[in-house]
């Protein structure tokens, strides 16, 4: 079954790695390099987000940012993807009901 997936990633080598892998398999991928603000999208069904805001990885600042993409993508389960652990772990302690996939 084909997803709509969007994946917000900064690193156009990540970017195009990760894109080519999930089209290989059947999904729809956009690959967006920035969230642009008031964005808002209905039709993702899952996100696949870098802690792109979070350049000094702070806690508040990463809850801020996963509180922005769930604002974007209201209908869509969203996957924080992140070379920094502690920073990645804001979005598994997020308790906000999250769509199945």
């Amino acid at each position: 079954m084909s997803r709509r997936i969007v994946l917000i990633e900064d690193d156009p080598d990540i970017a195009a790695l990760v894109e080519e892998m999930l089209t290989e398999v059947g999904h729809e991928v956009e690959v967006v390099h920035h969230l642009e603000a008031g964005a808002v999208d209905t039709h993702a069904q899952l996100v696949i987000t870098d802690l792109l805001a979070v350049r000094s990885f702070e806690t508040e600042t990463a809850r801020e940012w996963i509180a922005r993409v769930r604002a974007a993508f209201p209908r869509a389960a969203v996957i924080v993807s992140t070379a920094h652990a502690p920073a990645a772990a804001v979005g598994a302690r997020r308790s906000a009901p999250m769509p199945c996939w």
